[in-house]
């Protein structure tokens, strides 16, 4: 429990750290995504995490692919620390987002701005990666420290599989795709189990 808690603490002197480095973005005033905020909201993130300068300059949401490959190298190579900062980070990119943090995170928005259906799905598969890894699965990853980060390295490429099946499925089939896909994770995590 003190372990927990000494991470929790070590998060929180992170996080507000970090909150001083932070432009100062358009308060949220509806839950209707409004993309200047966001990409200030999402300039942050990038900030605190220090990846600025990668994917080509260019926000989360514009190049998904590029950016979940570092954020996962944050996770593999960093361990509990990797994935203390990156949570810290998308932490601050939700309260950033306020009330139109669901409209921003989900692939509907994008759409509407003419993206391409497999980017515009491609973001939100990220956003919800995140939002499992610093959410429910954070328990998954603190107590299984020792064998997740090389496990998750040597998953990448059928996790990467799976995601692609899921993004390039059709429309009609997104139930029978989304349940292959989860399938695939599961025997991610059962296989993080099995190296406890």
């Amino acid at each position: 429990m003190g372990y927990i808690f000494a991470i929790l603490v070590a998060l929180a002197i992170f996080g507000s750290n970090q909150c001083q480095a932070q432009n100062i973005c358009p308060v949220a005033q509806n839950s209707t995504c409004d993309m200047s905020t966001l990409a200030c909201c999402d300039k942050n993130f990038r900030t605190s995490l220090n990846i600025t300068n990668q994917c080509e300059n260019s926000g989360t949401f514009a190049d998904p692919f590029c950016y979940r490959r570092i954020i996962e190298t944050m996770y593999a190579g960093g361990g509990i620390q990797g994935l203390m900062s990156v949570c810290s980070a998308f932490n601050l990119f939700k309260d950033c987002l306020g009330d139109m943090m669901v409209d921003c995170m989900t692939y509907p928005y994008f759409i509407v701005l003419g993206y391409p259906r497999d980017l515009a799905f491609r973001t939100q598969v990220l956003y919800a990666q995140l939002q499992f890894s610093c959410g429910a699965g954070m328990d998954s990853f603190i107590y299984n420290e020792n064998c997740l980060p090389s496990t998750w390295k040597a998953s990448i490429p059928a996790l990467e599989s799976c995601r692609n099946e899921f993004v390039l499925s059709e429309p009609n089939d997104r139930c029978y795709a989304m349940t292959n896909y989860l399938d695939c994770h599961k025997s991610f995590i059962l296989n993080v189990g099995a190296n406890v």
